[in-house]
């Protein structure tokens, strides 16, 4: 278990340069590293299970870790499978209302992320569920559509 989420964050990021934020909610507080990502969609409050993620409209994901007493989670993203192209970088700013005269960061801030898999941004996840929860999640179980089980027992036995 995690006892200085602000200090992991920093040093998860300076390790992996994925980004990440700490989100406290009683305070509201909002940590991110780097520190240009500090606000975030409504989006983000539509997660239905701990771990979670979402694909935005610019490919990136993002995934949410919450603490055990539910008192913050973390935030990781945005994180692509792909190299970021111009495509990505209008999208990604037009989806956060980013204005044009930040294109130029925005495009340095998401081409130095690391391209991962998306196997590998669940993964992350999983270890980061692990690193605040104290316990492994199956990610086979876990993310599985909630029709796919359903639908198994559905079929007839031929």
């Amino acid at each position: 278990m995690i006892n200085d989420a602000k200090t992991f964050c920093r040093l998860f990021y300076s390790s992996t340069f994925l980004p990440i934020s700490y989100c406290h909610y009683e305070t509201s507080d909002i940590i991110a590293f780097p520190f240009c990502m500090d606000h975030f969609s409504p989006r983000f409050l539509t997660f239905q299970k701990n771990p979670d993620y979402f694909v935005s409209d610019s490919h990136g994901y993002y995934g949410f870790v919450e603490s055990p007493e539910h008192d913050y989670c973390l935030i990781l993203g945005p994180v692509f499978s792909t190299s970021v192209t111009e495509d990505i970088i209008h999208t990604f700013m037009r989806e956060w209302a980013i204005g044009s005269e930040y294109r130029v960061k925005i495009a340095q801030f998401l081409q130095t992320i690391p391209s991962l898999t998306f196997q590998q941004f669940l993964n992350t996840l999983s270890y980061l569920y692990f690193c605040l929860n104290d316990k492994p999640i199956s990610l086979t179980e876990h993310f599985r559509p909630a029709d796919e089980s359903s639908s198994r027992k559905m079929k007839p036995e031929l």
